[in-house]
């Protein structure tokens, strides 16, 4: 862990699906990082996707940035209570099994303090607005310190490369 400055690369783009990123990872591993923070799901379970392909879209992801030599952190998601009960908890439940099984740091849910909070998020009411991105940021920031993956001398700063 060192002290330097840090440069984080969005490499999200609006729409993606484990599907989509798993195809496109070796462009966005360009230039390779030292540490991939990985938020994606959410899409997939709007749109209804069977969980069991979703799961392997997020594994096959996680291992091949292991294979890298990256360290990766996992973002647990969850959705609109509109869905089933069963399908929310097997959807949430894909994040700590699969950090379990890849043995990845898991921040167990992205949007925490900004999920549901209208001042935070555009009308959808699914989307977090400026405040709510940087509120999320800021978030990321205090859980990398906390699970010493980076240090709290660490500065950052980011570059939205979509």
């Amino acid at each position: 862990m060192g002290t330097s400055n840090i440069t984080a690369i969005n490499r999200g783009i609006s729409g993606d699906t484990s599907y989509t990123l798993l195809n496109r990872l070796a462009f966005s591993l360009i230039p390779t990082p030292d540490i991939a923070f990985i938020a994606i799901g959410a899409n997939d379970g709007l749109r209804g996707m069977p969980l069991k392909n979703t799961k392997q879209n997020i594994l096959k992801i996680i291992q091949h940035l292991k294979e890298k030599k990256i360290n990766v952190i996992l973002a647990g998601m969850t959705l609109p209570e509109n869905y089933t009960q069963t399908y929310i908890s097997d959807f949430e439940q894909i994040y700590a099994e699969l950090s379990k099984q890849t043995q990845t740091k898991l921040m167990p849910f992205l949007l925490i303090d900004v999920a549901g909070i209208p001042s935070l998020n555009l009308t959808d009411g699914i989307h977090p607005n400026k405040v709510g991105h940087q509120k999320i940021a800021e978030s990321i920031f205090q859980f990398l310190k906390t699970e010493n993956i980076i240090s709290s001398k660490n500065q950052w700063q980011m570059i939205n490369q979509n």
